[in-house]
């Protein structure tokens, strides 16, 4: 049976399915609570795992690798000063303005793994001293924009001991790069960073024993510094990678190298993280993500009952992407996808007539957040390094997007609470507010 409808379709962007779950997570906690009457912060206390149970297999098989559950959601809400908050919300009330706190936790899976489909858990990575002393990096991952080839050129850099500016990175080329699976699932700095410091320290372990060959040392003796390597018994004897990588593709001979070592110097590494599973236990289980990002977030909002206009006064935000390898593209990350689950929790909505055709066609009718409506977002990096991967970096481009609804809605039903105003639907546009406080329908 085939249907035709005007609706447009939809597709995934940005952590889709994780923001659902969080909502419905989420607002389940702040529902158990009011009908316990105990605070929502006691609920969540009362069901988080501990730093001291990590890693921890759910009863649906992940395998959470690290973390402060209840240390995110404390300080977030420190950060907000919830006992003076509370103070100055009664006050508030008493003025006629109805102040809310919401907020929500929020767990990112990252780096997914599924066997016999396109979304495969490892990826590649070559990685070449080239005879100018530079460094070419070919990475099987792929870039929108996130700024992975600056982490991937960081991950290099650091590893060989040299400049960033000398390290060259070309993604997704799949002519001239090692095989791949893109970027989906928050994988690059999961994934191919670790494919890609694998195959740096290849090249650094076959730098250091031309080195030592050049310098007449042992390698133990010797150590990269500054694009160098140096002797540690005597620093004014020293060789430039440049010299090395001269040597290994222009005057190499079987003679002349080192006895035993290939010709060259470069390596192709494919990683796959090693606490993914492939099999499912008896009870249908196994853990299909690589890394366990989370964040706390927390909203102060300020809502008018008499038009329902809404404006978020805070929004706070702690972290934990494990190994921050690029902290500014983490807070990036995190302020773009908030924007994102701002606009969806608030402002985004496709509308349709009874005939079925869209109301919301073009941008001008199609609500999209502004600088105007996003406001400034503080956020608070933590870090605990993930024990199953190299470089222990998790995965950082969804968190954001996955808290806002949950968080907001929260925030409206507390402001409005004396109101007993319950949320029903997104988006939370003021002619919903202002409906549902009405006892009316809204349109839309």
């Amino acid at each position: 049976m085939g249907a035709v409808t005007n609706k447009s379709t939809y597709g995934a962007y940005r952590g889709y399915g994780k923001d659902g779950a969080t909502y419905v997570i989420e607002r389940v906690m702040d529902i158990v609570a009011r009908e316990l009457r105990l605070e929502p912060l006691e609920v969540r206390m009362r069901n988080l795992i501990s730093p001291a149970e990590l890693p921890y297999r759910t009863a649906t098989g992940a395998l959470l690798d690290s973390g402060n559950y209840p240390g995110a959601l404390r300080k977030v809400l420190d950060l907000i000063d919830i006992r003076a908050f509370k103070a100055d919300q009664k006050k508030q009330r008493r003025k006629g303005r109805y102040l809310g706190l919401g907020y929500a936790l929020v767990l990112e899976p990252s780096a997914s793994h599924f066997p016999d489909s396109m979304l495969m858990g490892f990826d590649g990575a070559t990685v070449r001293l080239e005879p100018s002393g530079e460094v070419t990096v070919l990475s099987g991952s792929t870039s929108t924009g996130m700024g992975s080839r600056t982490v991937l050129g960081q991950v290099v850099a650091e590893e060989l001991a040299i400049p960033f500016e000398h390290v060259h990175v070309a993604q997704g080329d799949t002519l001239i790069c090692p095989y791949g699976y893109g970027n989906w699932s928050s994988r690059t700095s999961v994934v191919a960073t670790n494919a890609t410091a694998l195959a740096a320290r290849q090249v650094k372990e076959k730098a250091l024993a031309i080195a030592g060959h050049l310098l007449g040392a042992r390698e133990t003796d010797l150590v990269a510094r500054d694009a160098r390597i140096y002797s540690r018994l005597d620093p004014n004897r020293s060789v430039s990678f440049r010299e090395i990588a001269s040597f290994a593709w222009q005057m190499s001979h079987p003679k002349t190298f080192p006895k035993g070592m290939a010709l060259g110097l470069e390596a192709t590494q494919y990683y796959l993280p090693p606490n993914l599973e492939y099999v499912n236990d008896e009870k249908g289980r196994r853990n299909a993500y690589a890394a366990y990002g989370y964040s706390a977030q927390a909203a102060v909002v300020e809502v008018d009952p008499e038009t329902g206009l809404l404006h978020i006064l805070r929004y706070v935000v702690v972290h934990d992407a494990g190994r921050a390898l690029n902290p500014t593209i983490v807070m990036g990350q995190t302020h773009g996808g908030l924007a994102q689950g701002i606009g969806g929790a608030l402002f985004e909505h496709n509308v349709y007539d009874e005939n079925g055709q869209p109301l919301a066609a073009t941008f001008m009718d199609y609500k999209l957040p502004t600088a105007l409506e996003i406001p400034d977002i503080e956020i608070v990096n933590i870090e605990s390094p993930s024990p199953f991967l190299p470089l222990g970096a998790k995965g950082v481009g969804e968190g954001g997007a996955q808290g806002a609804s949950a968080t907001l809605a929260n925030a409206v039903e507390d402001a409005l609470s004396p109101f007993n105003f319950k949320i029903r639907e997104l988006p939370i546009t003021p002619e919903r507010i202002w409906a549902t406080l009405k006892g009316r329908e809204a349109h839309g």
